[in-house]
């Protein structure tokens, strides 16, 4: 069994490996930005866990990293009124709801620590999310998490929305066709659950296009004024 566990952590450092020589930054990727890029990017992360963990439990943590790579992502929106105008994804909600904001970094600090996360990554992201609960902007630079264009952003998440409907579309008419023509249901079934598969992806990029929007336009509403930071945790955590 361990010569089983040995081949797939080799497995897996392989294919992150070839991604980090290959496609980081390239092809499909060129565009792609990570949002804890300055501090220890998705594929470090990746290759460092996958040395430290099981194959099984590594590709666990890696998913929820990538996971985490989008929904810890900090938005800025240019041209808006309010320099502390900013927009956040989904896993700072807790923290920008909660009761009390201290328990929450708290909790969501541990998280992080849980999933192996570096004290240098865990610092930023319980900076930013203090900094939210204030209604303050994200600090930018070095050490920090990647600051992004929030109505670029929108306009991606729409364009994708936009291509997989479209890819959808196609998918099922090609599905349509090949039962009519070749009789071939297993096809077409297999064509409609990628047709729905595709929906769902575009309904997700909908939805979240949306959100960045809304939260763009609530940062266009705020006072012009930065809200002074008392977070008593904003600091890095020991």
């Amino acid at each position: 069994m361990s010569g089983v566990t040995d081949l797939g952590s080799r497995l897996l450092r392989a294919a992150i490996d070839h991604y980090r020589r290959g496609w980081s930054g390239r092809g499909p990727f060129r565009r792609c930005r990570c949002t804890f890029e300055r501090l220890e990017s998705c594929s470090v992360y990746g290759a460092r866990i996958a040395r430290e963990r099981p194959a099984g439990e590594a590709i666990r943590l890696i998913a929820r990293r990538l996971r985490r790579c989008r929904d810890l992502s900090v938005y800025a929106f240019p041209g808006e009124a309010s320099p502390a105008g900013a927009g956040w994804g989904r896993d700072f909600d807790d923290v920008e709801r909660a009761s009390d904001p201290r328990a929450a970094l708290l909790a969501l600090d541990a998280e992080l620590a849980g999933d192996g996360e570096s004290p240098a990554a865990r610092g930023a992201v319980v900076r930013a999310a203090a900094r939210i609960a204030t209604g303050a902007a994200p600090h930018r630079g070095p050490g920090e998490l990647l600051v992004r264009d929030g109505w670029r952003v929108a306009e991606t998440l729409e364009r994708r929305r936009d291509i997989r409907r479209g890819a959808a579309i196609l998918i099922a008419i090609a599905a349509a066709t090949t039962v009519l023509a070749l009789d071939a249901p297993l096809i077409g079934a297999s064509g409609a659950l990628t047709a729905l598969g595709a929906i769902a992806l575009a309904r997700r990029n909908g939805l979240a296009a949306a959100r960045v929007v809304r939260q763009g336009v609530l940062a266009g509403l705020e006072l012009e004024v930065e809200p002074p930071i008392t977070h008593p945790n904003e600091s890095a955590p020991s």
